[in-house]
């Protein structure tokens, strides 16, 4: 709700001091933080889960039945 009346008292500004009112508030930056932090968690986990199946591959035996 905070969002939606920021934007729209932004909105009767011309575009350069609407951009920075919007984007220079603390909510956004925290937004934007909490982004980065999101996207390099799951860059760790999936790096995680490749070198755990590639742990995986080494200690798999495979079954020869003829």
């Amino acid at each position: 709700v905070v969002e939606r009346v920021l934007y729209c008292l932004g909105k009767q500004l011309p575009i350069d001091r609407f951009l920075t009112f919007y984007c220079g508030h603390p909510g956004s930056q925290i937004n934007n933080m909490l982004i980065i932090l999101y996207f390099d968690e799951y860059r760790f986990i999936h790096l995680l889960s490749v070198v755990f199946i590639g742990t995986l591959n080494s200690n798999l035996t495979i079954c020869k039945c003829t």
